[in-house]
């Protein structure tokens, strides 16, 4: 009995440090944004054209609702307008400015949320 508790003990004086380890290199994740400190997140197109439709870029320029869908529509407002917007409060990295997929994934979100 006695040579089982050193190893006992070991393991689990061990795994409490070996678990925390691990959990400090996971990203956490929150709806499809993964949080890095320091860092503006990512958010996805689709997010971010919900977002501003329910208004979460008001405040840096970009109307929310019908009237965001028909300033796009009539093309006062483009979707590098809100990824421009979104870089302001930092919500996405200025890098994305630049990536045309992420545009007109963006884009397509937009005429999808005019066509409901």
């Amino acid at each position: 009995m006695q040579r089982y508790i050193l190893p006992i003990l070991s393991a689990l004086l061990i795994s409490p440090v070996l678990a925390t380890t691990a959990q400090a290199q996971i990203p956490i994740t929150y709806n499809s944004v993964v949080v890095n400190s320091g860092k503006a997140s990512k958010i996805n197109p689709f997010n971010l054209a919900f977002m501003a439709e329910r208004g979460y870029l008001q405040n840096v320029g970009i109307k929310s609702g019908n009237a965001l869908l028909n300033a796009h529509q009539s093309g006062m407002v483009t979707a590098k307008d809100i990824v421009q917007s979104a870089v302001k409060v930092k919500l996405l990295p200025e890098e994305t400015l630049s990536d045309q997929g992420y545009l007109s994934a963006l884009e397509a979100q937009l005429q999808a949320l005019e066509a409901d």
